[in-house]
């Protein structure tokens, strides 16, 4: 019997509008591709005690959305017989949710949102908060989905590169260089990524800015940990790692999962969102990104994986973006602190935004051939 490549049937979901969600893990070179029948609207506890095979997309505010979640129907290797296209060809289209167009901030409103966000540093109301922007690319569109991800996978292999359609969260593609929580047979990782740097070749100390953003972080982590009773974890780092252009500052935590694993909702939810992508105290600096930023994040700075019986690997939705009616919507953040300059800051977002817009510019080249 003849078969159907993976491309040929993600070019397909996409035209059609069918719910899939299509990765590849860091490292890892072959791409899985998750058809959906069905999507369901769960909370983190419905979604962990379900034991069944789905793949996730969370909101950054669990308290204003629930999480998104496609049941694994169909999951795709390489190629699939022609019997089981056949089936995926049954599948009703879900067209997306209409959205509001997102506001893109302009240099001079990011430099407001900057001050205002800093003034509640410099106050003592918060310790760091995350600043994101939205930049708008135009001459982006669906057509060129397929072709964008699989270009990503091959430029970031260390990145976990995904794509994701529902018609909850629109389209969605990413390379995040972050994981937020792993799981496997017991087995549990956590990560505290942050500090940022453009990559030159040289090596070259960290400023005092980065190390500080990182150790926030990290301390973070660690109170999570002490919190649910995990005092034997195993840590690594800090070390710096490359994320396309940038460098990062991370650390890693190895653990047994025996003390959490009757609350992994309650344990992901204390973890969820970092101070690298949120700010410190958690919930004040949630309140204030409310309350300064004029977009809203919905799924950047959230989190999103695959969640299988004993098989747990959710990564942190950035240098990601959201294809839209007219082109694409890039979500782009830097960690605010008392050491921050609003000019650098700008142009940290700008470095960032080039994580995908360079492979953007490879895919068009390739058409143009």
């Amino acid at each position: 019997m003849e078969n159907v490549s993976q491309s040929h049937i993600l070019d397909y979901c996409l035209k059609q509008n069918i719910p899939f969600a299509i990765y590849q893990l860091p490292r890892i070179t072959k791409t899985v591709l998750i058809v959906a029948r069905t999507v369901k609207q769960m909370d983190l506890d419905e979604l962990l005690m379900a034991g069944k095979d789905v793949f996730a997309i969370a909101p950054f505010s669990l308290s204003d959305q629930k999480i998104t979640c496609l049941t694994s129907n169909f999951v795709i290797g390489e190629q699939v017989e022609a019997s089981v296209f056949d089936q995926i060809k049954k599948i009703k289209p879900c067209l997306e949710e209409v959205q509001e167009p997102a506001f893109c901030a302009s240099h001079s409103d990011y430099k407001e949102q900057f001050n205002k966000l800093y003034a509640e540093i410099t106050s003592g109301r918060i310790s760091k908060a995350i600043l994101s922007r939205i930049k708008h690319l135009s001459k982006v569109n669906r057509e060129f989905a397929s072709s964008f991800f699989y270009k990503l996978c091959e430029v970031y292999p260390k990145a976990y590169n995904f794509m994701v359609y529902t018609p909850q969260s629109g389209l969605w593609t990413g390379a995040s260089p972050e994981l937020l929580f792993k799981a496997i047979d017991g087995v549990a990782t956590a990560v505290s990524l942050a500090g940022t740097r453009k990559s030159t070749g040289e090596d070259s100390a960290w400023g005092t800015k980065e190390r500080d953003e990182h150790q926030l972080v990290s301390d973070f982590v660690s109170a999570v940990l002490t919190k649910y009773d995990i005092r034997n974890a195993v840590v690594k780092g800090p070390v710096t790692v490359v994320a396309g252009k940038m460098l990062h500052l991370k650390t890693q935590y190895g653990f047994g999962t025996e003390k959490i694993a009757d609350r992994l909702g309650s344990f992901i939810n204390d973890l969820h969102p970092t101070p690298a992508v949120c700010g410190l105290p958690k919930q004040e600096a949630m309140l204030v990104i409310e309350e300064v930023e004029q977009h809203k994040r919905t799924f950047y700075a959230g989190f999103l994986g695959r969640i299988r019986p004993n098989d747990i690997r959710l990564f942190v939705n950035i240098r990601s973006m959201k294809f839209v009616n007219d082109g694409a919507d890039l979500y782009l953040g830097g960690g605010i602190t008392s050491g921050s300059d609003a000019e650098k800051e700008w142009h940290e977002t700008e470095l960032k935004a080039q994580t995908l817009c360079s492979v953007i510019k490879k895919v068009k080249g390739m058409r143009k051939d």
